[in-house]
């Protein structure tokens, strides 16, 4: 008797899911047809939405070397996918410092495999360029 209705139940389960996920059918629409060059290439090119990028934050105990403030040096940084965040010391809601450590740690090594293994010499440079750019070195 249990196993029957062991059955039945994953039958109705089975049969129930397969009519969630059926398409509805559409009368009325034409087949695609490619006549031009152009309608392949903007059948082939269709607009698609931005890629979301996620920003990783690396945390920071002083300014030292960081240039909070310049949207040049801002955008480098989140167009290599983080962004650093200033935490002074003894601020509550903010990361221990193992758990600082640590996050550091995980955003550097994904740096080196998504950027590049020089990473840090890239970013110094384009943020010098920056510096110099915005007026906040001469030289």
């Amino acid at each position: 008797m249990n196993a029957l209705r062991v059955l039945l139940f994953v039958t109705t389960c089975l049969l129930g899911s397969q009519l969630l996920y059926a398409q509805p059918s559409v009368d009325n629409q034409k087949p695609l047809v490619l006549d031009s060059k152009e309608d392949f290439k903007d059948a082939i090119w269709a607009p698609r939405g931005p890629k979301r990028k996620t920003i990783n934050y690396i945390y920071k105990y002083d300014q030292k070397n960081v240039l909070f403030g310049n949207p040049c040096a801002v955008k480098v940084t989140r167009k290599m996918g983080f962004e650093y965040v200033l935490q002074p010391k003894g601020v509550p809601g903010s990361p221990g410092k193992g758990k600082a450590l640590w996050n550091n740690f995980l955003v550097k090594t994904k740096l080196v495999f998504t950027r590049s293994p020089f990473w840090k010499l890239i970013l110094n440079k384009r943020q010098k360029d920056c510096r110099t750019r915005s007026g906040d070195i001469v030289g």
